[in-house]
């Protein structure tokens, strides 16, 4: 009589792997479920660094379906279980989850208490890689809040965490994020510098998600200082690589910047029509900034058209997005822009009241 065994269970690697794989595809059901599988086997075998690492990836997984709170539960989950087995290391990437949950969600203030405490749990443990995710992290809070030199301060940690730790990708964001902050406070030429070195090294590791948007604010850095054939150049780059992966992040930036090129060339129709563009790519894609940033540009085109009421209505648009966004630094500057809409409206109003003419008696 042949007796058919049945197969034997997949090793915590090999599920391990699995969950990692469709995490990176984007099949967010398949992992969710991969991980929890991991996390019932790693349990069994008395494997806790496994069993929470798991739950702290089911997080990630929720996060990214929108679930948030149950992706908060299961990253304070994952925290608790390894503080009591006295797992830091997992104990402060716990806590860095949970502050990417908290950021997702517009709870600012409780993600960036999150992310000092991962950061001070990470220096303790000497764990450098998490180091340069929180500093980045919280680069990106400052920088939203207009906190732009502690923000160069923060992404410049984070490289050096990033070097140390030998992570390419981590470095490579925080070069974009840092050419970023200098380009806000007007430092051409540090971003430039900051910029070319993000592509340098994206180039190395075939990160072109990254070489994209690096290409995509380079490109936006050139437009500010009037070198509008070079960011041209730039711009087509970015565009090429974009269109390739699908970056729509990116190619509603290349538009938008391609609209503002136009706009200060004269070129009202043509600006218009690339931020039309940018608008419909942004908001297909749900790009709430994006959207908003769009929103702006298309605010001015018409405000230096003399078309107030409908530079108003863009505007007020921006911001509602913005501030559902929490970058307070651009809601400042579209309050001023509509600022600058009711004065012309109200000059208009009254050029209109001294044409007025008496009847004739």
């Amino acid at each position: 009589m042949n007796v058919t065994l049945a197969p034997p269970p997949p090793s915590l690697d090999s599920l391990a792997e699995h969950a990692g794989h469709e995490e990176r595809l984007g099949r967010w059901d398949s992992a969710a479920q991969t991980f929890s599988r991991l996390f019932r086997a790693a349990l069994g075998m008395g494997e806790m660094v496994r069993a929470v690492n798991a739950l702290r990836g089911q997080a990630r997984v929720r996060r990214e379906q929108g679930r948030f709170e149950e992706a908060g539960e299961l990253a304070e989950l994952s925290r608790v279980v390894a503080e009591l087995h006295g797992l830091t290391l997992e104990s402060a990437r716990a806590l860095n989850v949970l502050g990417i949950i908290r950021y997702a969600e517009g709870r600012w203030a409780e993600a960036e208490a999150l992310y000092e405490r991962a950061l001070a749990l990470a220096i303790d443990v000497g764990d450098d890689e998490l180091v340069g995710f929180a500093c980045q992290n919280l680069g990106v809070l400052s920088t939203m809040q207009g906190r732009l030199r502690e923000a160069r301060i923060r992404y410049l940690e984070s490289i050096g965490a990033s070097v140390r730790s030998g992570d390419k990708r981590s470095e490579v964001m925080a070069y974009n994020n840092l050419g970023v902050a200098c380009t806000e406070m007007g430092e051409w030429l540090e971003a430039e510098l900051y910029f070319d070195r993000g592509l340098e090294i994206a180039a190395r590791i075939s990160d072109n998600l990254n070489m994209a948007q690096l290409l995509a604010n380079r490109a936006r850095s050139r437009v500010q200082v009037g070198d509008f054939e070079r960011a041209r150049e730039t711009l087509d780059r970015a565009e090429a690589i974009a269109g390739r992966i699908g970056s729509m992040v990116t190619l509603a930036d290349v538009a938008r910047h391609r609209g503002v090129i136009a706009r200060r060339e004269g070129n009202a129709e043509g600006a218009g029509r690339y931020f039309e563009e940018a608008l419909a790519i942004s908001t297909r894609a749900a790009l709430r900034q994006e959207q908003a940033e769009t929103l702006t540009e298309l605010g001015i085109l018409h405000l230096e058209g003399g078309r107030t009421g409908e530079a108003e209505s863009a505007l007020r648009a921006a911001l509602e997005l913005f501030r559902a966004v929490g970058y307070t630094r651009e809601v400042g500057r579209v309050e001023s822009l509509l600022d600058a809409c009711a004065e012309a409206q109200g000059t208009h109003a009254q050029v209109a009241r001294t044409d007025l003419r008496a009847p004739p008696m």
